[in-house]
């Protein structure tokens, strides 16, 4: 991915690996490869709903300005790249008055926002999660190997 933008992968570093692996990309930048089962659709969905919290005024991170449109594809992963943000992890009293922020502008936003459903995707992810041989199921130590390699092609 980072090839596909003219990005070295000078100090990547592997972040947080979740639902996502989220990759720091020197001092600018970030690589946020979705799990295998993700859709492109969905990802495009993403970047919407950050734009339009954007335009509404939240504080949110913003989608890299790139040559090429995203998302990006590598490896059979699919990613993004945002702006990398330096800070401090907020305190939970800072967090919920961002939550309080959010929630008085939704009327605000220029988009429709699906309900929320937290336990929707859990079939799927579990049906994914058992293509995984019995060894990386409990140990996971090849995903974010792989994972790396797609963020740097």
């Amino acid at each position: 991915m980072l090839e596909q933008v003219g990005l070295e992968p000078v100090g990547l570093e592997l972040v947080r690996f979740g639902n996502n692996g989220v990759f720091r990309v020197g001092d600018r930048f970030v690589v946020r490869v979705a799990r295998p089962t993700a859709s492109v659709e969905g990802i495009k969905r993403e970047v919407q709903v950050a734009e339009a919290l954007s335009s509404a005024g939240l504080p949110v991170v913003r989608l890299a300005e790139l040559p090429v449109e995203q998302p990006l594809s590598a490896e059979g992963c699919l990613g993004t790249v945002w702006d990398y943000v330096r800070g401090e992890r907020p305190t939970y009293r800072q967090f919920g008055e961002l939550v309080r922020y959010f929630h008085e502008r939704t009327d605000l936003l220029v988009i429709e926002l699906p309900e929320w459903q937290p336990l929707a995707a859990a079939g799927v992810r579990c049906v994914a999660w058992e293509t995984f041989d019995a060894m990386e199921q409990v140990c996971s130590l090849s995903v974010p190997n792989e994972l790396g390699v797609a963020v740097t092609k």
